[in-house]
Parts: structure tokens; sequence; C-alpha cells
């Protein structure tokens, strides 16, 4: 499998301590961005723990010519891999300060909004030497590109 690989800490942080993590290191947000944090679907774990994040391309998923998200995540799941939670976004974030710029890495979750007028979820930008944490949403029947980048968790061995 191809990939890009980052083991780091998820957990034993407030929202707060995030969000002051993410100032300090001049982290942007969007609207949709704000919202995902600041909802309460948004929740933080109070034991931390390593984590292995794993991001893929869709080609490298098995869809040269683009997928739809359902299908990406159904072949990274036969893969063994996970989906990310919110809190886990924000963690790469921070953990992920190197970020190319105009690389764009979408962290693969569950939607928390049933409303589709809402974010799906978080992916990670860099654009100008300045860092975003930015949410997104997308339809059911939109179709990533095949280099489009998704992260996922790699469960422990």
């Amino acid at each position: 499998m191809i990939g890009r690989k980052w083991t780091f800490e998820v957990g034993g942080k407030t929202k707060d301590e995030l969000l002051l993590k993410l100032s300090e290191n001049k982290i942007s947000f969007n609207a949709y961005g704000i919202l995902l944090f600041m909802s309460e679907h948004f929740l933080t774990n109070k034991k931390p723990k390593n984590v292995t994040v794993v991001a893929l391309r869709v080609d490298e998923l098995g869809f040269e010519a683009g997928a739809i998200y359902s299908d990406i995540i159904d072949a990274a799941i036969s893969r063994g891999l996970q989906l990310c939670s919110l809190e886990l976004a924000v963690s790469l974030r921070l953990h992920h300060l190197k970020q190319q710029d105009g690389n764009q890495i979408t962290v693969a979750s569950r939607a928390v909004f049933d409303d589709v007028n809402y974010p799906n979820g978080f992916y990670l930008r860099a654009n100008c030497e300045e860092l975003w944490l930015r949410g997104y949403r997308a339809s059911d029947d939109w179709v990533w590109e095949a280099d489009s980048l998704f992260a996922f968790v790699e469960p422990r061995a």
C-alpha cells in the first residue's frame, strides 16, 4: 500500500486546550471548520493514546477515475483501515505542521449532522504558507478526483 503515515498522540486535551494549540500554531479555520469544532458532536477523549494515520489517494484505493465517498470508505475499510474522529482531525493538523503548499488531506470520518446543509468533516490544507483546518460539505454523489488524499486510522497490529 502506497501512502503517507504519521504516528502521534490523540486525546488528553479539552476543546479549549486544542483551540489554544491551534491558535499558537496559527492554524486558520473556515466557517464550516468552526461549526464542526464548536458542535456538541465534537468530543474529546480524556485519556491520550497513540494512533497511526495513513493518507491514501483515491487511485491508491483502486479508483483510477475517482469515486464517491461511500466507495472510498468501503475500499479503505476492506483494507482494514478505520474512520477518524473529529478530534483526531485536529490532532493530525497539529502534528502535520509542515504540509506542502497546495496540498489537501480530507480526514475520513462519519458525518455528524443529518442535515445536508452542514459540513461532513474536516480537511487539512496548506495555502500560501498558511495552514488550515477546514470543514467541507459534499453530496453523496460527489465524485472525488483520483489524486484526492484521504486520511484513515491504521489499526494497531
